[in-house]
């Protein structure tokens, strides 16, 4: 007689980083997520230019932490273990809003509240009688010549 057996067993599947997505975490936070066994270490670099102070590299997270333009570029993220590795890159371009301008802000205000304080000086000075406007009409006492007086 043969006696069948069953015994327990686990396969483990080992491959490179296949797919290589970054998402968008939060604003300004970016995820790179990459399938691969055993898991993959999570690289960011940026290509052609220096890394900027304002961008914060944690494991698998970029984190843009001021958007100013200095972030312009592309950004790598790699993914990689002892069976392979492969990116994918993201273009990051911040542009520079024009309501967000201060010294505009402030100037406008200063030459608005000189323009107000010049309409009312003006209008002061006006009703005080020391200036007058062009089109306003002034009687001018005449004389006339005696004949023409006489003809009154």
């Amino acid at each position: 007689m043969t006696m069948e057996e069953t015994l327990p067993f686990t396969i483990q599947l080992y491959f490179p980083p296949m797919e290589v997505t970054i998402l968008e975490n939060s604003e300004g936070s970016f995820i790179c997520e990459a399938e691969a066994n055993p898991p993959a270490n999570i690289t960011w670099s940026r290509i052609d230019l220096p890394w900027p102070q304002s961008a914060v590299r944690e494991g698998a997270v970029l984190r843009l932490k001021e958007m100013t333009p200095d972030l312009n570029g592309l950004y790598q993220c790699e993914a990689s273990n002892q069976h392979g590795s492969k990116q994918q890159q993201l273009c990051v371009y911040v542009a520079v809003a024009s309501g967000n301008c201060t010294a505009c802000w402030v100037l406008f205000s200063l030459l608005f509240i000189l323009s107000v304080a010049a309409v009312a000086a003006a209008g002061y000075l006006y009703k005080s009688g020391r200036i007058q406007w062009s089109g306003d009409r002034q009687l001018v006492p005449i004389s006339l010549p005696p004949e023409e007086e006489q003809g009154l």
